[in-house]
């Protein structure tokens, strides 16, 4: 090819009298450039050593005519291993020649990337992989970039990754890390998308050797998750979900992974209700971390977490919050271990006693109906469920801050657990007088379709089945036999069908504010600049 190239481009066609017929369009430098550089690659190529060919190797990479920087970016690739001193150089040249304005030059630069990120060893080289990964992100990036060069960069990416997998994640995971600004999100962008389609899809076949770099990865992304945003936390997350190390029975195993989303979640101090996305953060945390308490990891940390730094502002945060809150804890409470659930009662007892109204007597003549005390039955009911679960789990802690005679308890106090039991019972009093209400007003909404009634009939659905499950759960706790899965046996709660209600004989008692509130729940997981101080 370069021998018909060269004929085709020097040669001077002329007749048999002398007449030129048409003459090179190459100046005598140009011509000269081709012609040493024609050389050097036959000589490359017939040669078995190639030191001495060092200084025509040099000249290569500076030769700058724009006809012979088609040859320069093919021949770059092809010889550089043979240089090693020069492999920085031969790296930077082909960088420079991928931004050419011929579309030739260029796609023969980006196509031979790979081949100058390996030594003489043939073995890859970190500086240069990262460097290659770092251009091809960029030119992924641009804007104007022809389709062209994108299908070759994303060919060159594959090969990359393919080579070197450990270095290309350290470029994209450092990428996560960038600052925030307008370039700096479009390279996270396109970092997480490159993770996505070529890594975290084909893992399977490219984490090799699977141990050590899977623990690479482990130790990576634990680092990169204190300032993750939420799509970039679950797609690291699910990467992580998918290392041998994390499966049942392996190194790490769900437990693993359920401590290094529980790590994410900790707060170094009390939580400021106004602090809404670390609310949303530590309440997402849960949600991720979820499948892997399933499959039978333990929650050591965040209901420990949310007791002693959210619950003390309990009162502060909106109703939303606090619903979302006490359903995090509920599903936790499953898979909390016997020291932590000791850990949590102290608090959560504390609360359903403020939850609880002190009984009163009606006045002779009165309406008792109308003198009904303002209950939000749905925390009642989880305050309840949590000292059932608690209880079942450390009776003796229970015990001693309650005064309820658990089974395996010693010494209760009858004087607090009596208090305890008639707010209790007045509570369960009040909850039969509201269900008579509710049942008395549920057949007129019956036939009823507007939006409105619609929620009303909800609304009142899930307060009777609230006052239902606390009525349960009370006969078994004054009798100190917690049990909640026995009392409830179906599990359905009331907060499984929607917002907390203030007091279901209201009219809309899931509010218009209350509704917005709850959404903030689900609000994406703020970016936060670096670890924070509770990191261990």
């Amino acid at each position: 090819f370069f021998r018909t190239t060269r004929m085709a481009e020097e040669a001077a066609a002329k007749t048999a009298g002398g007449e030129v017929l048409y003459q090179s369009t190459l100046d005598t430098s140009e011509s000269e450039m081709l012609e040493k550089i024609y050389k050097f690659s036959d000589d490359m190529a017939a040669a078995k050593e190639h030191a001495q060919y060092t200084d025509d190797f040099k000249y290569l990479l500076g030769a700058t005519s724009s006809r012979a920087k088609t040859l320069v970016a093919t021949l770059i690739p092809k010889y550089a291993a043979h240089f090693p001193a020069l492999q920085s150089a031969a790296l930077a040249a082909v960088v420079g020649l991928c931004a050419d304005e011929q579309n030739v030059v260029r796609l023969n630069a980006i196509k031979g990337l790979p081949a100058l990120c390996k030594g003489a060893d043939g073995k890859p080289v970190a500086a240069g992989v990262q460097k290659a990964c770092g251009l091809l992100i960029k030119m992924e990036m641009t804007k104007q970039a022809q389709e062209v060069d994108l299908r070759a960069a994303s060919t060159a990416m594959d090969t990359l990754i393919k080579m070197d997998v450990q270095n290309v994640c350290e470029y994209l995971l450092s990428s996560l890390e960038a600052p925030e600004g307008e370039e700096q999100d479009a390279l996270r962008e396109v970092a997480c998308k490159v993770l996505k389609d070529k890594v975290w899809s084909k893992a399977a076949e490219l984490i090799r050797p699977f141990e050590a770099t899977e623990e690479f990865l482990k130790g990576r992304i634990e680092k990169v998750l204190y300032v993750a945003s939420e799509s970039e936390f679950k797609l690291l997350i699910d990467i992580l979900k998918g290392l041998k190390i994390f499966e049942a029975g392996q190194k790490y195993g769900p437990q693993g992974l359920a401590d290094i989303i529980a790590e994410q979640a900790l707060l170094p101090e009390k939580l400021d209700p106004t602090a809404v996305d670390e609310l949303t953060r530590v309440l997402e945390c849960v949600n991720i971390a979820m499948p892997f308490l399933k499959k039978g990891a333990t929650d050591n940390k965040m209901s420990v977490n949310i007791v002693e730094k959210i619950l003390p502002s309990f009162d502060k945060f909106d109703s939303g919050s606090q619903a979302s809150i006490l359903q995090r804890l509920c599903q936790l409470s499953f898979f909390v271990p016997k020291e932590a659930a000791g850990k949590c009662a102290g608090s959560v007892l504390t609360l359903l006693m403020a939850q609880l109204p002190a009984p009163k007597a009606t006045e002779a003549g009165g309406d008792a109906a109308a003198s009904l005390p303002e209950i939000t039955f749905p925390f009642v009911e989880a305050f309840l469920f949590l000292v059932h679960l608690y209880g079942a789990k450390d009776p003796a802690t229970v015990a001693s801050v309650s005064g309820i005679p658990m089974d395996g308890s010693e010494n209760p106090d009858a004087q607090k657990f009596q208090a305890f039991k008639d707010k209790l019972l007045y509570t369960y009093e009040v909850g039969q007088t509201v269900i008579g209400k509710l049942q008395a007003v549920a057949p007129k909404l019956k036939s009823m379709r507007s939006p409105e009634d619609v929620e009303r009939k909800k609304a009142l659905e899930r307060g009777m089945t609230s006052i239902k499950n606390i009525s349960d759960m009370t006969r078994l706790l004054v009798t100190g036999k917690p049990s909640c899965l026995q009392a409830m046996p179906s599990g359905k709660f009331s907060w499984h069908s929607g917002p907390a209600t203030s007091h279901p004989l209201k009219r809309g008692a899931a509010s218009n504010a209350e509704a917005s509130a709850a959404k903030k729940a689900y609000v994406p997981l703020s970016r936060r600049g670096g670890a924070p101080t509770h990191k261990a």
